[in-house]
Formats: C-alpha cells, structure tokens, sequence
C-alpha cells in the first residue's frame, strides 16, 4: 500500500489488481508510504498519523501480533 499526498489517495497493489481509494483532500496521511503485508499477514511496526484541520489521529500498528492498536 502507498499513500499519494498530491491525490489524497491510498493505492492497494495486489499480485493481480492495483485498487485506488481517495480520501477527502483535506485528510493528510503520514508514515503510511511503501506500507506491505506479507503473505502470513504481518506488517513490521509502525505508527500512522493521520489529520485534517482540526484534527490528529494516530494509530499504532503491531500486527506481528495480529492486532492494530490505536493510541
């Protein structure tokens, strides 16, 4: 998965399909370029931020756990 900041989308590649979400153009992601999953499902650590105007999120991923955790 990447994240284009001059579209305000996501892109999922897949062995056989590449999909395109968009987000709102006010909705800023970070730490989520080159992001990969492996075939058992594992991500290696990271947190995404992600924000707006008048707002911040940030998620903590783990899934070497098998779980996301927001903070």
């Amino acid at each position: 998965m990447s994240y284009f900041d001059n579209n305000s989308s996501i892109q999922i590649r897949e062995p056989h399909k590449v999909s395109q979400v968009y987000l709102d153009k006010h909705i800023r992601v970070y730490n989520f370029d080159n992001l990969y999953i492996s075939n058992r499902g594992t991500i290696s650590p990271r947190t995404i931020t992600i924000k707006n105007d008048k707002k911040e999120n940030k998620i903590k991923i783990q899934m070497t756990w098998g779980r996301m955790v927001e903070e």
